[in-house]
């Protein structure tokens, strides 16, 4: 049957467990030691920590690792040491023998557990409940505690279970908890896909501690900002705050806000696509975390200017062939409508892109706003010239190269229908999974300009 055997086990842990990891140590910590006892409070601890931190975080940080011989002289030995381990491990009594099942002998048979840890606690299983190791002193509980308020709770906190009871003095003016820091998440634009004339790519990185603190949501804010000709900006007042959890991906209110990538097990990043904006705008975008309680994070903001009006340059080299063969000869009034129609609806940066082309190829036969003074009349050709001034000097600058191409990118985005949403339950590291329920992901296409000539 295979035995009896002998099994070797190696646990290795990151549960928060204090040790002294040095044998010898200073007189000074050993008087600090000496000082402490059953009625120390957790500030002295905190301090003893804060002074000879060294000597316990690291194994707090870093875990430990316990090794662990087991000898079974029989199969139902070890049926029934897994069932005691099993009720222990789920905080149930131990499973008594079953009744007519062997005891194992005692001698050289008996069953040993040898936890190679510090004291060298050691124990045998005869038959009945195994004894565990004595429970740790007063003042090591105390020091463990005082340990996990200073990791977990700025020292001015008890941990319980996985969140903070801050101190009365560790409030905000808000009557907000304050002893567990928030995380700050960093906005940044997105590095695969770059700003286009309407749309923005934003990016941060999801993070909570495992204990003190639980983000329930994220705040978005979105600030067009004017420039100044010293380089200052002004905020305009014209801005907006979404909700990331019930604006976004609850699919209530976000027709310019749309999640393109969600945290699952294997990332933890964040991808916003914000649609909606002016061409040729600044906007600053600042994000806060919200904790449960309702605290928000310190801010963190990307400033970005969005890139010129997007133009088909090849359309607009045909428009200008259009406008050349009906202002060439006679003009008859039929045509001068056509023109102008065709003139008034194209928009600023088509309309220089239209003007370029005719005096490229036409200006022999008159330039581009003599003609349509002289074909369409002062004032219709006034209305058509007037929209050339609604561009900065930049764009304008920029329509005034040689070449412009168009070029098509898409992104995958999440379109989600309404459905509600609980912060307060939301698990963030399975969050693309739960959203496939009431979100499709689709595609959008993106236009961009490259200008100039390009080698590739």
């Amino acid at each position: 049957s295979g035995y009896p055997i002998l099994q070797h086990w190696k646990v290795q842990s990151v549960m928060y467990h204090v040790r002294l990891n040095q044998l010898t140590i200073s007189q000074s910590f050993s008087n600090a030691l000496h000082s402490l006892d059953g009625a120390t409070s957790r500030g002295d601890f905190v301090a003893l920590l804060d002074q000879f931190g060294n000597h316990y975080i690291q194994e707090a940080v870093y875990g430990f690792e316990e090794s662990c011989s087991i000898w079974y002289p029989n199969r139902q030995v070890q049926r029934q040491l897994w069932l005691e381990y099993e009720d222990i491990s789920k905080g149930r009594s131990p499973t008594p023998p079953q009744e007519g099942s062997p005891k194992p002998p005692h001698g050289s048979e008996k069953l040993c557990l040898l936890l190679a840890q510090q004291g060298r606690c050691s124990t045998c299983w005869d038959g009945s409940s195994p004894s565990w190791c004595s429970p740790p002193s007063p003042l090591s509980q105390l020091l463990q505690e005082a340990t996990m308020s200073s990791l977990w709770c700025s020292g001015s906190g008890d941990v319980i279970e996985d969140w903070c009871r801050c101190d009365s003095s560790a409030f905000g003016a808000d009557g907000l908890p304050t002893c567990a820091p928030l995380p700050h998440p960093i906005l940044r634009l997105s590095t695969v896909h770059e700003p286009s004339s309407t749309l923005v790519v934003l990016e941060w990185g999801h993070s909570e501690p495992p204990i003190g603190v639980q983000i329930v949501d994220y705040l978005l804010r979105q600030e067009k900002v004017t420039d100044r000709m010293d380089h200052s900006k002004v905020e305009t007042g014209e801005w907006t705050v979404l909700s990331f959890v019930d604006d976004i991906i609850s699919g209530a209110k976000s027709p310019c806000a749309m999640p393109a990538q969600v945290p699952d097990r294997l990332s933890s990043t964040i991808s916003l696509i914000v649609r909606c904006l002016e061409p040729d705008t600044t906007y600053m975008f600042t994000l806060w975390g919200v904790d449960n309680t309702g605290r928000r994070s310190r801010s963190s903001d990307v400033t970005v200017k969005t890139p010129c009006p997007v133009v088909d340059d090849v359309k607009a080299q045909e428009i200008a062939d259009k406008i050349y063969n009906l202002f060439n000869g006679y003009t008859s009034g039929k045509e001068q409508q056509t023109a102008y129609n065709t003139l008034l609806d194209l928009g600023s940066p088509s309309l220089h892109r239209v003007l370029y082309h005719y005096n490229q190829h036409y200006e022999s036969f008159g330039e581009f706003t003599w003609r349509c003074e002289d074909e369409l009349g002062p004032r219709k050709a006034g209305l058509i010239l007037s929209q050339l001034g609604d561009l900065s000097s930049w764009c304008n600058s920029l329509l005034q190269e040689p070449k412009i191409s168009l070029q098509r990118s898409s992104l995958k985005y999440l379109a989600c229908r309404y459905s509600e949403i609980k912060p307060y339950g939301l698990d963030w590291s399975e969050l693309s999974r739960d959203l496939k329920k009431t979100c499709e992901e689709q595609t959008l296409s993106v236009l961009y300009n490259d200008y100039g000539d390009k080698d590739y």
